[in-house]
């Protein structure tokens, strides 16, 4: 029997994986929207046609009806496309071949910052325009990034009629989305002086703005960090809050990925060393079960892994193993290749692609946690569904999910170090950990149970957006 929802949520995305996307961001909100309709709210998911999608194969229906709209003096036309998420939430896709057709990103790194900006526009104007003639009766407007900050600055700044109560989803706090005046023309804000920063401009526009952890909101507006977000965040108040993101089950799970040789559980965990056997196999590494086996996956190959690079030679004089993936062929990569010629027994790299994250998670013993990742990432979280203990410094979400565990490995859920600190101790302290094999299975084990669920995680979700709808109620004028 069919039952109305009890509300409706826009969710306003740049990217919705695996459609248009493989970040983080992108896999959010392709989780996300399956996790609140099992709370029985409506989830419209609206993005942009990214890239050399064929509607077709993912069952999309073309409108008849176009959006159109002026960006940077040249009329544009948006098509739209209707379907559902592999989620099942509604899914509304906009295509334009000029400024979505031609990226894989909404900030290409090959593309101009003035066509970036005339992208940005593009969207803000097209989905006010679609939310203000769709047939949904929207309740609440909930974006995500820079890109969404922007569609809320336009539905709060340039848009009439009544305003939707307005949550922003801040995934990485420090891609700001700014613009020289020059750059942001096409955005139409000719009233502001100097850079135009569109995520401290959604900030301001949201009546709710969230990141992934408590501690990661504490961090952004504490004196010490100085972001330059903090001004907004501050004045936000107790709107500004941290929410736990979730691990999607569906896509990462060691009983049913297909990424994995063997599948396992807490309670059988034969297949883990399957898949040990089968990473080390694909690394070229001497296959040895009682080897401790670490991981890293990169995704980001810049400063901030210098850290790491540093301490890689200290761990390869132990009997370890490390196997590697970097997306991009940066310095980092290289000193790892340097590494892997001296010790090609003990280091393996390869170029990051899809799938290898997976066997990686799934393989190891043990993860490391880029630096910038412990903030603003979730490897920390499918580690502890796999069994795969996460080395870390404690920043960000880390702090909020993963419990350094004490010397003799009853309790904790990972091995974790001040920033000050850095990664080597806790990293000689999971080595040797391992060796306690006995007691370290357990420890994986109780990793394993933790709730990283995107079900709890959307609860609370539900509870900002009753919370606005409330609010809003309260204040008829608002």
């Amino acid at each position: 029997m069919y039952v109305a929802p009890v509300m409706e949520i826009a969710l306003i995305t740049p990217a919705v994986a695996p459609l248009t996307g493989d970040s983080e961001l992108a896999n959010i909100c392709g989780a996300l929207p399956k996790s609140l309709r099992g709370l029985n709210l409506g989830i419209t998911v609206i993005a942009p046609m990214l890239g050399s999608l064929d509607p077709e194969r993912v069952s999309l229906a073309r409108r008849l009806s176009t959006i159109e709209v002026d960006v940077d003096g040249t009329p544009q036309v948006c098509s739209l496309y209707d379907g559902r998420t592999p989620g099942g939430a509604t899914l509304t896709l906009l295509a334009n071949d000029d400024y979505f057709g031609s990226v894989a990103s909404f900030s290409d790194p090959e593309d101009s910052r003035r066509h970036q900006a005339g992208r940005a526009a593009l969207f803000a104007e097209a989905v006010a325009t679609l939310l203000r003639e769709s047939t949904t009766d929207f309740d609440i407007v909930h974006a995500h990034g820079w890109p969404g900050a922007a569609v809320l600055d336009h539905l709060r700044n340039a848009t009439p009629g009544p305003h939707l109560p307005a949550v922003l989803s801040l995934h990485d706090a420090d891609d700001l989305g700014t613009f020289s005046s020059d750059d942001a023309k096409p955005l139409g804000l000719d009233d502001v002086n100097g850079d135009v920063v569109l995520l401290e401009r959604g900030v301001r526009a949201a009546d709710r703005v969230i990141v992934n952890s408590e501690t990661y909101a504490a961090s952004l507006i504490s004196e010490e960090r100085g972001h330059p977000l903090r001004p907004a965040l501050e004045e936000a108040g107790v709107g500004f809050l941290g929410i736990s993101r979730g691990v999607d089950s569906a896509n990462w799970n060691p009983a049913t990925d297909s990424h994995i040789p063997s599948r396992f559980d807490p309670v059988d965990l034969t297949g883990k060393a399957r898949s040990k056997a089968s990473l080390q196999d694909e690394f070229g590494l001497p296959i040895r079960a009682k080897v401790p086996l670490i991981g890293l996956v990169v995704r980001n190959d810049d400063d901030s892994l210098k850290e790491i690079d540093e301490l890689i030679p200290e761990l390869a004089r132990n009997d370890v193993q490390l196997a590697a993936c970097v997306d991009g062929a940066g310095e980092f990569f290289a000193a790892l290749e340097a590494l892997s010629e001296r010790w090609p027994d003990r280091i393996q790299v390869s170029r990051w692609e899809p799938g290898l994250d997976h066997l990686i998670i799934g393989g190891s013993d043990l993860l490391i946690i880029p630096p910038g990742e412990g903030e603003t990432g979730s490897q920390h979280l499918r580690a502890h569904r796999y069994g795969t203990l996460p080395v870390a410094l404690r920043t960000g979400s880390i702090v909020d999910s993963v419990i350094d565990s004490d010397g003799e490995l009853r309790t904790g859920n990972g091995f974790t170090a001040a920033v000050a600190d850095g990664l080597l101790s806790p990293l000689q302290r999971a080595v040797a950990a391992y060796q306690n094999h006995g007691a370290f299975d357990a420890l994986r084990r109780r990793a394993m149970h933790v709730d990283h669920s995107w079900e709890r995680s959307a609860r609370h979700y539900e509870h900002v957006y009753r919370g606005l709808l409330q609010s809003d109620e309260a204040d008829p004028e608002a």
